[in-house]
């Protein structure tokens, strides 16, 4: 229950408050101005106007993502922190063992969490098949992966080698802790893509403020309005986009 409330917070902090303060802005404007003005002219120069204003935002946007993304690792500093919170939620020292078992340091895990998230997850899988050869010692890890394991499960952790060992019971744990690798896979991926494109949206709008201020004009609501429901989605098409050409070179 405590994971799902924090990772509601997650999301209404990082996509909901910001799009909704963007959107609260368009409505004052829109309020103070007693209704959202048109442009002398046809419908279609206006919606052209509109479309290479959201266009604009877009791009910007774009950019914007790729440069927090690449240079300032956001993305790293994203995976690093829901993956030490959900292997703590099991057991606190599970995110140290991680670390242990791939041989990094806290000054330099970000280089790791900074892969993409099938990359990062194939390391955790690596740093889990160590873990089931010597359970004992990295029994955070295995109960972070494989989550709260049944009594039989528990005890052959807490023996580790020095018993005759139980395939078995080896098989069921490395089951476990692969859903676990599983889970935190797709949980990742899709949380990631959730937040940026939510952002997209609300830093779209930004920047149509700032465009709106800096070009003086004076229709602004609707402008913010097309930055917002046609420059964040265009921002993920450039992304997507980027992304097949980026694997069609590798």
């Amino acid at each position: 229950m405590g994971r799902e409330w924090h990772r509601r917070l997650d999301v209404a902090l990082a996509n909901a408050v910001p799009i909704v303060l963007v959107l609260g802005y368009v409505v004052w404007q829109a309020i103070s101005r007693h209704g959202i003005d048109l442009k002398r002219g046809s419908v279609s120069s206006q919606a052209r106007d509109v479309l290479w204003f959201s266009l604009l935002s877009g791009l910007a946007t774009y950019a914007t993502i790729e440069t927090l993304k690449r240079v300032f690792r956001v993305r790293g500093l994203y995976q690093r922190w829901q993956t030490e919170r959900r292997l703590e939620a099991t057991d606190p020292n599970a995110y140290q063992q991680l670390l242990d078992a791939l041989g990094l340091r806290r000054d330099d895990e970000l280089r790791v969490f900074n892969l993409p998230t099938e990359q990062l997850t194939a390391q955790i899988g690596t740093a889990a098949d160590l873990a089931l050869t010597n359970p004992r010692d990295l029994s955070g890890l295995v109960k972070g992966l494989g989550g709260p394991l049944p009594e039989e499960l528990e005890a052959y952790v807490s023996a580790g080698n020095t018993k005759e060992p139980r395939n078995d019971l080896r098989l069921q744990l490395a089951q476990r802790m692969q859903l676990g690798i599983d889970r935190l896979q797709i949980s990742l991926s899709e949380q990631w893509r959730r937040t940026i494109q939510g952002a997209a949206l609300w830093i779209s709008g930004i920047y149509g403020i700032g465009m709106i201020h800096a070009a003086h004009l004076t229709d602004e609501p609707r402008y913010v309005f097309a930055a917002v429901l046609f420059g964040g989605p265009l921002a993920w098409l450039f992304r997507d986009f980027a992304a097949v050409i980026e694997r069609a070179r590798r």
